[in-house]
Parts: structure tokens; C-alpha cells; sequence
């Protein structure tokens, strides 16, 4: 059967994989500076036989590896980047940095990027050994936490050389994700204006302080009248220095909206920058703009979620090891019962109330939950969205983590060596390969796919200006 050659596939190099993300946990780096992780992974690309292709959109970090012909082309997206400031030792129940203010793998980057791989590496194999056509792509893709570099990358047509992409993320419970999303869009807004005392001659300067202020009061006002779903969140980069007698000659502000779509993202945007030209205006200070990043809104391909449903399904359980278990009951100890309440909710979209509350009382989540076709939205944004208008795309979660785990966490990053990470890993390579051979097997499920996206999906108007390389801002 299809899934016990793929099973067996993804197992024989497991301790390849299992190394690799370890490696990367070990190396962790941020954004843009992702230098070791990606060399590493693509050695093991070029060990596996495939063709590598480096900086890609002009990211540095940015990469492919290709082996094969033909069609079906099948791209995995892999992840390697880390978040700043967590820092944190392997398998500890409590908050101890390795080495304080370092960054560390809070959301299981360092496991995303190793399993795609796995999954594309057991994917090659079995056509090796069918004989079978096709081509199998692995794309390296950074700086997804701050700087979301899969839209540039879509943007510049690197994601155009696959017919179909797929691929995962860490979580705390396994289930096919069918839900969209939110668009996201980071901009700077620097106020530029004059220093003068402010006892002696206040009238003298012109405050970018006051500016920032103004600014951020009016979008206040500017919440009132934006359609619903849309948010919008900001934080100070620099407030002018800490003198108060001083006016301020400068400040700058760091903003992050989110909307529903693509078009609501660009119909918001200007009223952003106007209310910013305003308070320029009141304050008689200068104003310049610069979009950062930008992400789409993920819209899933429901044939081939559909098709990763029923990969899921076959594979049945993780079947986690009994230490997996046992530091899973250790672990729980340090998470808070609203945390963990707040993951059981969600629980009642999938089962029925007794199984519901049976699954909340486990402490490591090894079965997946059923395949559901949801017509939702979750608020949150990933630039896997970019990837979903270019090619048919299809995402799962995987159990990496003890139940209510929170992404972003010392938790996570303390669980990211483990073998409840390492065994989820590997179930995850699994789910993505054999969904992947699946749709090789079925050129009508192929053709279904393709149809549905064609179908169904607008025409890329990608976020990112043209020309713009996306920056991590500190």
C-alpha cells in the first residue's frame, strides 16, 4: 500500500532529519540571518541528489532545491528562522535562557523546515523507485516571523516552477487547517522635526513626538470606521530621546494592520498614511513611509486539504513513545489552565461533547483530529497566503508539543529538541509526502486541484510593492 512505502520511506532517514532540525534548534537565528540553518539544509539537499538554486527575490537566505521532471511539480515549504529573546534550554520545565536576550525556536521553525525536507526527500525516493514522472522542489523560505519572505518570493515568480505546494506547522493537536486568514502589512512611519528648548523657546521647534501622538490618537478615531475583522496595532521604535525639556526632533512608529483580503488591505492603506499626513500637517513636521512586509490571506485548496484529510486519516495516530509521554506530563505542570482550556475550545468544531472532553484530559495530543471543511476565518496571518493565490496550496498542524502550548513560548522552545518534536516531525513528513503521492497516483485528482484553483482564485495582486526586499526592523 501507498502509505506503508511512504512510511517506510520517511523512517529509514528519520535520524537525518531528526539531526537536522536539532542543528538548527542548536543555531538559532533570526530573520534575514538565517546563514547556518539554510546552509545546512542545503547540504542535505545536495546529499539527497537535488539541483540548489540560492538567493532568491535577492534574499540571501532564500533557496530551492529541484530533482526530477515533469509534472506533477510539487513544492514543500520550509521554514528555519527563530524568534529574538527566547532563549531557552532543552527540555527544562522552567524558564532558564541558554544565554539571555538570544533568540530561540518558539514556533518550530527549526522543526518545519527539517520535516518539509523529509517529506520531499521520501517523495523523491518513491519516484526513484516507481520509476514514476515528476518533479519534486523543496523552497527554502525565511524570515516567515518578521519579515515574510514567501511574498517576494511570489511576487518574483519563484513559487511558479510548482503545480501544487504543501506544507505544515508545529502545533499542539494535528488536524488539516481549511480556515483563511488575515491579510498583514507592517509599515514604519518616521516624523522628522525641529529641536528647540521647551521652557526657554518652545515656539522655536516643531515636535515629531507630538506628531506620533496625534497619530496614533487619530487612528484611534479611524478604528470606528474600518469594516469589521480589519485591526490595526502599532508600537514606538523611537520617541526622540528622554530629555523632557527638549522638543523632540524626531520619532518613529512601527505599524501592523490586518484585512480580511488583498483588496481591503489596499483600500486601507492610504486612509493609514493620510491620518499620518495629517498629524505631519498639525504639528508642521515631515513624514516618510516605508512598507516593510506584507502577506495574502491563506485560501486553502479543498481538494487537496481534502486529499491531506485522508493522508491523516490512513496514518491514523503519532503514536508517541512512552518519553515523549512522560515529559508531556512534566511539561503540563508549567502551563497555565487557561491556556490550556483556551486550545480544549476548539475541540467542539470537531467531536462530539464526550470525546470532546475526553481529549482535553490528555496531556499530549497523539490522535488527529477528523478532516473539517471550514468556512471561517482565522485571526491570524501567514504568508503561506502568498503561496495559496500562486499555487494550489494545502497546510496541517502537527502535534510537536504538550496540549496548550502556546506558540511563541519558552515552552515551545524547551519542547523543540524533544521526542514528542521529533516523533510529531516525522508524522508531519509522512501526512505531507503521502498527500503529495496521492495526487501523483490520480491524474483526475491532479486535474480537480488545478481546476478548483483556476476556479476559485483571484488573479495574484501581490501586497509587497514592487521592488521592495522585505527588512527585519529592530
Amino acid at each position: 500500500m501507498l502509505k506503508e512505502k511512504i512510511s517506510l520511506l520517511v523512517d529509514s532517514k528519520k535520524e537525518i532529519f531528526c539531526d537536522l532540525s536539532d542543528r538548527i534548534w542548536d543555531h538559532p537565528e533570526i530573520g534575514l540571518e538565517e546563514f547556518y540553518s539554510s546552509e545546512a539544509i542545503i547540504k542535505v539537499l545536495k546529499d539527497e541528489g537535488f539541483t540548489v538554486e540560492t538567493g532568491l527575490a535577492g534574499i540571501g537566505t532564500a533557496f530551492k532545491g529541484t530533482w526530477g521532471t515533469g509534472h506533477p511539480a510539487i513544492g514543500f515549504l520550509g521554514e528555519y528562522d527563530a524568534l529574538a529573546g527566547m532563549s531557552q534550554k532543552s527540555m527544562s520545565t522552567f524558564q532558564e535562557p541558554v544565554e539571555e536576550g538570544c533568540p530561540g525556536h518558539g514556533c518550530g521553525h527549526n522543526l518545519l523546515g527539517a520535516g518539509a525536507l523529509a517529506a520531499a526527500v521520501a517523495l523523491k525516493d518513491h519516484l526513484e523507485a516507481e520509476g514514476l514522472p515528476g518533479t519534486v522542489i523543496y523552497f527554502g523560505c525565511p524570515a516567515e516571523e518578521t519579515a515574510s519572505c514567501k511574498t517576494p518570493m511570489a511576487r518574483d515568480g519563484v513559487f511558479n516552477a510548482a503545480d501544487i505546494a504543501i506544507t505544515w506547522h508545529s502545533a499542539d493537536k494535528s488536524r488539516v487547517v481549511t480556515e483563511t486568514c488575515l491579510t498583514d502589512c507592517m509599515m514604519v512611519f518616521r516624523f522628522k522635526g525641529k529641536s528647540a528648548h521647551a521652557a526657554a523657546a518652545p515656539h522655536l521647534g516643531r515636535s515629531a513626538l507630538d506628531a506620533a501622538e496625534l497619530f496614533n490618537v487619530g487612528i484611534q478615531y479611524l478604528r470606528e470606521h474600518i469594516p469589521d475583522g480589519c485591526r490595526i496595532q502599532y508600537a514606538y521604535l523611537d520617541v526622540g530621546g528622554q530629555a523632557p525639556n527638549v522638543v523632540q526632533n524626531r520619532a518613529a512608529l512601527y505599524y501592523d494592520y490586518r484585512a480580511l483580503d488583498n483588496k481591503m488591505s489596499a483600500e486601507l492603506r492610504p486612509r493609514i498614511i493620510r491620518v499620518a499626513e495629517g498629524a505631519a500637517h498639525m504639528t508642521e513636521t515631515e513624514m516618510e513611509c516605508e512598507v516593510t512586509s506584507a502577506m495574502s490571506n491563506y485560501v486553502p485548496n479543498m481538494a487537496l486539504s481534502e486529499t491531506m484529510g485522508e493522508a491523516m486519516e490512513e496514518l491514523g495516530p503519532i503514536g508517541f513513545s512512552k518519553e515523549a509521554y512522560d515529559l508531556a506530563d512534566r511539561m503540563t505542570e508549567t502551563i497555565p489552565e487557561t491556556d490550556i482550556k483556551e486550545s480544549a475550545a476548539s475541540f467542539r468544531e470537531f467531536l462530539e461533547s464526550d470525546e470532546a472532553e475526553r481529549r482535553a484530559a490528555l496531556h499530549l495530543q497523539d490522535e488527529p483530529l477528523p478532516y473539517k471543511a471550514f468556512v471561517k476565518r482565522e485571526m491570524a496571518s501567514t504568508d503561506v497566503g502568498d503561496v495559496s493565490y500562486v499555487v494550489p496550496t494545502a497546510q496541517c498542524k502537527v502535534t510537536t508539543e504538550t496540549f496548550g502550548s502556546q506558540l511563541h513560548s519558552w515552552q515551545v522552545v524547551s519542547q523543540g529538541k524533544s521526542p514528542i518534536a521529533h516523533e510529531g516531525m516525522i508524522y508531519a513528513a509522512k501526512v505531507m509526502a503521502l498527500t503529495a503521492a496521492k495526487v501523483i497516483a490520480d491524474p483526475d485528482l491532479f486535474e480537480a486541484v488545478i481546476s478548483e484553483h483556476r476556479k476559485n482564485i483571484p488573479a495574484y495582486d501581490c501586497p509587497l510593492p514592487e521592488g521592495i526586499i522585505p527588512k527585519v526592523v529592530r
